[in-house]
């Protein structure tokens, strides 16, 4: 695919080059397609796009500057907001050829995969674990570190303690 097929497919609603999950999942054979969530997340209830290759935000960010200019690429994350940090230091380096799934892999599920409420699976999914996981000790719900670890991405989770703790 050359620059301007590509640089055509791309929008900039958000700010940042951005192509519709439709077209990423009809093109994702002519295009660079990388998945930046963490390996664990690809796992989980969104699962991940066929042909996609992980390539975690921390480590991709490590690796612009390094990529070949010419090869159009399409990152996507959960909802755009990671792939779309990637796009925008790719951008900063000059790419041209760099764009974000909007929406991400919620986008995904809902227009290429034709998933209903997308949101209610993930939430049912994580609440059936978190509930699963949960045990009493001295009359308050914990989790162990453990399941915390296995699941980051995947839960939010809030931290109360006091700064001093």
């Amino acid at each position: 695919m050359d620059l301007q097929t590509f640089q055509a497919a791309t929008q900039r609603t958000s700010g940042m080059a951005e192509v519709s999950a439709p077209w990423a999942a009809a093109h994702r054979a002519e295009v660079k397609f990388i998945d930046v969530r963490q390996p664990h997340e690809l796992t989980g209830p969104l699962g991940a796009a066929e042909g996609v290759q992980n390539i975690p935000l921390d480590d991709l960010l490590t690796q612009v500057g390094q990529w070949d200019r010419e090869t159009p690429t399409v990152l996507i994350c959960r909802s755009g907001r990671r792939s779309g940090i990637a796009t925008a230091a790719f951008e900063a380096k000059g790419y041209r050829n760099v764009a974000s799934v909007e929406g991400g892999t919620l986008a995904w599920n809902t227009e290429v995969l034709g998933l209903g409420d997308i949101h209610l699976s993930e939430r049912k999914t994580s609440a059936a674990t978190l509930r699963e996981a949960t045990y009493t000790t001295n009359g308050l719900p914990e989790v162990s570190p453990d399941w915390v670890h296995g699941h980051l991405g995947l839960v939010r989770f809030v931290d109360v303690r006091e700064p001093d703790e």
